[in-house]
């Protein structure tokens, strides 16, 4: 039988000096410099931004270039109104991504 340190990988669970994944198993500290304990806030957006439903408000910062529009965002909030654990959360949002691809080409298409 070989010697088993001669077998790659072996022994990963081994020293944590010598494990790359160690430094993400450490809680991250809190760096100095920041002068902000929160971000400052967007002003409201003007058009509709969807929100994940467990939050009261926007995040700090937020994306508006590409707004809810047609079927897909009709998928997408249908979405938004399940919880972000749920399978079927995710599954409409790839739907509607599909759907929005479908949609912009046939926008496209439909241009002189």
């Amino acid at each position: 039988m070989a010697d088993q340190t001669e077998i790659p990988g072996w022994g990963v669970d081994g020293d944590p000096r010598k494990r790359p994944g160690v430094p993400m198993l450490l809680k991250p500290r809190r760096r100095p410099g920041a002068h902000w304990k929160e971000p400052e806030r967007q002003r409201p957006p003007d058009v509709p931004v969807l929100k994940r439903k467990e939050r009261d408000e926007l995040t700090p910062t937020f994306g508006t270039a590409l707004p809810p529009r047609g079927l897909s965002g009709v998928l997408k909030r249908v979405a938004y109104e399940l919880p972000e654990h749920s399978v079927r959360h995710v599954l409409l949002l790839l739907l509607s991504d599909r759907v929005d691809v479908v949609e912009s080409r046939l926008r496209e298409w439909g241009r002189p």
